[in-house]
């Protein structure tokens, strides 16, 4: 019985220990004020995971925020801290080699950025001409996968209010952003070659990707919610988007070839609901790279518009030629409303001659025979013979009526299996969507300082005794 008490108590010690330890890594730092020179300054003296808090207050900020290191940047809520940006962009990120090779997590949260014409957070792993990442530091070749930027309020930008450059990865989630033509930006490295050269194999439904969702968008119109290129990737699932303007289109793929640049990489969109208000509208515009594209709704638009569009409006660069192209990519049940008609997908050009629907790209097929694009029902209903190429969404969720799926924080978050027929008469389970909501926001036990609370730790043990 002594020696099972003193394994115990071990035990318990042991624990404690490791608890202080765990908590002397990380500080928590208080910035004076709301003001640049006093959150400036508080950033300087946090150490990689240290979190720096910004008490209530409205300030502006002349000069831009620079960010070398993981830290957690915490307002006291998005009505209670309030920045004005005079400095474009307001906050840049921009890892060194050396902190960058360590892949400390970001977070920036509880703020409300009133950002005007400037752009808002610029996540800087390497140069790009034209971005906000032009002499920023170069993190090095170590992907940052623990990024995340929730539950702010951006309002009031002509410019990006979140560009991404480089290898970043993470979730952007629960914010709010109010009035912009273009909203967000993804871009690979300054070369984009870098990037193709480094992906390999694409794998859907992974966490190495940005992902945003659970935002709102509130009158937004002008050109786009979202564009990518360079090698970039980006997925959107779960918005609410509502337009006070045309937007040609919502979220864009760019091809490669045009001024020396090369294609996205790829993308994901699912359960989005889009509210155009009479306004002109395209989910997608598609000319570069692998995407997949499922299960949105747009209200208030008519049969003719809201659709998918695929071209290529520039041959890509001689690496990775065809990869560049348009290729491996599935769009189905996208509908306008929740229960209305689906949306077309349809070849508007094709510079490289190219393009060919069932060879580069699948979209709808209910006939359910094997043979064309991408059919959605139970899994029993999968037909048993098939031509290479062709999808099938296996799902216990309807495939008729969207209600529940989409938007944020859904009801029934979307979920299924994309079957790939492989070979003739062979199916092959090849997407699956990325557990939601996103692991940074809710596993505490390995991103404490980014998760939600820390309720999934587990509790103290209980009722033990010590002789």
């Amino acid at each position: 019985m002594k020696k099972i008490s003193y394994i115990i108590l071990a035990l318990v010690l042991f624990l404690g220990i490791g608890g202080l330890a765990e908590s002397s890594l990380a500080a928590t730092i208080n910035a004076v004020s709301c003001s640049y020179a006093d959150v400036a300054e508080a950033v300087s003296s946090a150490d990689s995971e240290d979190t720096v808090l910004v008490p209530p207050g409205s300030c502006a900020w002349s000069s831009t925020l620079s960010i070398a290191k993981g830290v957690s940047l915490i307002g006291a809520g998005s009505g209670n801290t309030k920045i004005t940006a005079v400095a474009n962009p307001l906050i840049r990120y921009a890892p060194t080699a050396a902190t960058g090779a360590l892949n400390y997590g970001l977070r920036i949260s509880g703020f409300s950025f009133t950002l005007g014409a400037n752009r808002g957070i610029a996540l800087c792993g390497s140069t790009k001409y034209g971005s906000a990442c032009e002499s920023s530091n170069n993190m090095g070749a170590v992907a940052q996968t623990k990024i995340r930027i929730n539950h702010n309020n951006f309002s009031g930008s002509d410019g990006p209010t979140i560009e991404i450059v480089g290898a970043f990865r993470g979730v952007v989630d629960n914010n709010i952003f109010t009035g912009f033509g273009t909203s967000q930006r993804a871009w690979g490295t300054g070369s984009g070659q870098d990037d193709w050269d480094a992906f390999g194999p694409l794998i859907y439904g992974t966490p190495d990707n940005m992902y945003f969702e659970d935002n709102t968008y509130n009158d937004v119109g002008g050109y786009m919610i979202t564009d990518c290129a360079q090698g970039g990737r980006y997925v959107y699932r779960n918005n609410i988007i509502s337009q006070s303007g045309d937007l040609y289109p919502i979220f864009d793929y760019h091809g490669g070839g045009a001024s020396g640049a090369f294609s996205c990489f790829s993308g994901e969109i699912y359960g989005n609901q889009i509210t155009t208000n009479g306004h002109g509208s395209n989910l997608l515009s598609h000319r570069g790279g692998k995407v997949i594209a499922f299960f949105n709704s747009l209200s208030g638009v008519s049969a003719g518009s809201g659709d998918i569009k695929i071209y290529t409006d520039a041959c890509p660069l001689t690496d990775h030629y065809s990869d560049q192209l348009v290729q491996d990519s599935y769009y189905w049940i996208n509908r306008r409303g929740v229960t209305g008609s689906l949306l077309d997908a349809t070849i508007t050009g094709d510079t490289c001659g190219y393009l060919v629907e069932n060879s580069n790209f699948w979209t709808d097929d209910s006939s359910l025979n094997g043979t064309v694009g991408v059919s959605c029902g139970p899994l029993a209903s999968r037909p048993a013979a098939c031509v290479t190429g062709i999808g099938y969404w296996a799902t216990n969720q309807s495939c008729s009526n969207l209600t529940g799926m989409v938007g944020i924080n859904p009801a029934s978050p979307i979920a299924g299996t994309l079957y790939k027929c492989t070979a003739p008469n062979t199916w092959t389970a090849y997407y699956n969507p990325y557990v939601y909501p996103h692991l940074l926001r809710t596993d505490c036990n390995n991103y404490p300082t980014l998760c939600d609370g820390d309720s999934t730790r587990p509790a103290a043990p209980t009722g033990l005794t010590v002789n």
